[in-house]
């Protein structure tokens, strides 16, 4: 598995990467119209690819919201990257020497150069890259070693993983580690800017052992989201790429071949084989989503120590720091929220995990495509209560 990636006191440094140039001049007119229009574009790609991640992007506080909203685009960007074996690509490859695979992940590599070590107004053309360098010019925290490890986990995928299959649930997560955990840091990096959140910022130099509880609680969330990305992609790769991503060694296990399931998706099974090849499907199903709940309860176990640390650390403060007291009256359950809102992308896993439960882990049952009701319900629920 990836290495889990420590937080490296977010709020207290800046990634050597970004140079945060200090610039006298305001930002013109056409820079300016620039913002809104990638502003514009990116709440768009949210509210027509990820409604999840444009519902709780009112969670994110004002200042920042442009900024995540652009890493939560650029994930989805990445996410349609695929290795599209056409005709086209075969002869462009011939032609020029790479294929289009490695061309796309080339433009992205490159613009992330331009948006960490471009000019303060220097054109992007791309809203995610606009809205990047928006949020670098207003010195918020950003790490292009987060953004770059997210191209090459989904690289390393396309190349290898989507051909040969995952082996085993430790490469499933580790894919959610190097994808889904990345972006979690990229968010707790971010709302750990000091200019967002001062008062987090002093209780993590007050009580840099709360970084640890931070991280592991992002790496888990991160590694459950990726796993109940997997199952919700099932049988789009499966009627679409003639791929299917689950274990190996799990369908192994269940006496389940790539075959049986690719005939089940596409509807060639009939009568006995289609119960047999379902039932063994169910079974597999069901070994995949314990692991990604297994991730959420440590999740929570994490989340709880992380909130007995805060306490911990008012309490034995309480003399000694005017401020961080001042400021943590006004925390929801003496959890500031810049702490606790990068948890949330985990919301919706967790409703799919359960309703994946509710239908006896059939993935084939329509009703795991509906929209769901509940997440505006549970994000504000979660939120008020502080609960992962």
């Amino acid at each position: 598995m990836l290495g889990r990636r420590r937080f490296h006191a977010a709020a207290r440094r800046l990634n050597v990467h970004a140079v945060h140039q200090q610039f006298t001049s305001p930002p013109d007119l056409q820079y300016r119209q620039s913002v809104m229009k990638a502003r514009t574009d990116c709440t768009e790609m949210l509210n027509k690819f990820d409604k999840s991640s444009y519902l709780l992007a009112h969670y994110i506080p004002e200042p920042a919201r442009d900024t995540w909203m652009a890493i939560r685009c650029f994930l989805l960007e990445v996410n349609k990257i695929s290795d599209s074996n056409t005709r086209a690509n075969s002869q462009f490859q011939a032609n020029v020497g790479v294929g289009l695979l490695d061309v796309k992940f080339k433009f992205w590599e490159e613009l992330l150069q331009k948006v960490f070590l471009g000019g303060y107004q220097k054109p992007l053309g791309e809203p995610v890259a606009t809205l990047l360098r928006d949020g670098i010019n207003k010195e918020l925290n950003l790490d292009i070693d987060m953004f770059q490890q997210i191209l090459t986990s989904r690289l390393h995928y396309l190349k290898n993983t989507s051909k040969l299959g995952f082996k085993n649930m430790d490469e499933v997560c580790s894919y959610g580690e190097g994808i889904y955990s990345q972006s979690n840091y990229l968010t707790q990096r971010l709302l750990l800017s000091p200019n967002i959140s001062p008062s987090a910022v002093e209780l993590l130099e007050q009580a840099p052992f709360l970084e640890t509880n931070l991280t592991e609680v992002a790496a888990h969330l991160g590694q459950a989201t990726g796993v109940a990305t997997m199952l919700i992609g099932l049988k789009y790769y499966a009627t679409t790429q003639n791929h299917i991503p689950l274990p190996l060694d799990l369908m192994a296990k269940h006496d389940l071949s790539q075959e049986q399931l690719l005939r089940l998706f596409h509807g060639y099974l009939e009568g006995s084989d289609l119960t047999r090849t379902s039932d063994q499907l169910s079974n597999v199903v069901f070994d995949v989503a314990t692991t990604a709940n297994d991730h959420i309860l440590t999740a929570r176990q994490k989340f709880d120590q992380l909130k007995q640390g805060i306490c911990q650390v008012l309490d034995v403060d309480q003399a000694h720091n005017e401020f961080l007291q001042s400021r943590a009256q006004n925390w929801t359950k003496k959890v500031p929220d810049v702490l606790y809102v990068p948890f949330m992308s985990s919301i919706p896993t967790q409703l799919y995990l359960s309703k994946l439960e509710k239908y006896n882990f059939d993935i084939n049952n329509g009703n795991l495509q509906s929209k769901d009701w509940k997440l505006a319900w549970k994000s504000y629920s979660n939120y008020s209560r502080r609960s992962i």
